[in-house]
C-alpha cells in the first residue's frame, strides 16, 4: 500500500490532435519494457492514463482505432510527471454509390 501514497511515475492524456478531446481506450505499449503476461495498458474513457514506471525515459507506442499509431518518448519521475500525446485522425474514406435514374439509363457513380 506505500506505493499508493505516492506520485505516479507518469501520468497525461491522450488527445485528438485536431479537437483536442480525449481518446478513451487508447492502447499504451512500451516495446522497451516486457511483461510476462502480456499486459496491456488502455486510457481512461476520456483519454487519462497513469503508468507506474522507474525513473527515465520510456518509448511508449500509442494507438486507438481511428488514429494514426504515434510513438512518443516520455520522462517518469519519482516527483510524478503529465504527459499529453496528441493522435492524429486518419482520414475516413466513404464509398458512396449513387444511382441516377433518366428515361432508360442507369448510371453509377
Amino acid at each position: 500500500i506505500y506505493f499508493l501514497g505516492r506520485p505516479t511515475p507518469l501520468s497525461g492524456r491522450i488527445l485528438d490532435s485536431t479537437t483536442r478531446r480525449g481518446v478513451g481506450t487508447a492502447s499504451l505499449s512500451l516495446p522497451d519494457l516486457h511483461f510476462m503476461y502480456g499486459e496491456v495498458k488502455l486510457s481512461s474513457p476520456a483519454g487519462r492514463f497513469h503508468l507506474w514506471l522507474p525513473d527515465g525515459q520510456w518509448r511508449v507506442v500509442v494507438s486507438a482505432a481511428g488514429y494514426a499509431p504515434a510513438t512518443v518518448t516520455l520522462l517518469a519521475s519519482a516527483e510524478g510527471s503529465w504527459a499529453e500525446v496528441p493522435l492524429a485522425p486518419t482520414p475516413h474514406v466513404h464509398r458512396h454509390t449513387l444511382i441516377l435514374q433518366s428515361s432508360q439509363r442507369l448510371l453509377t457513380a
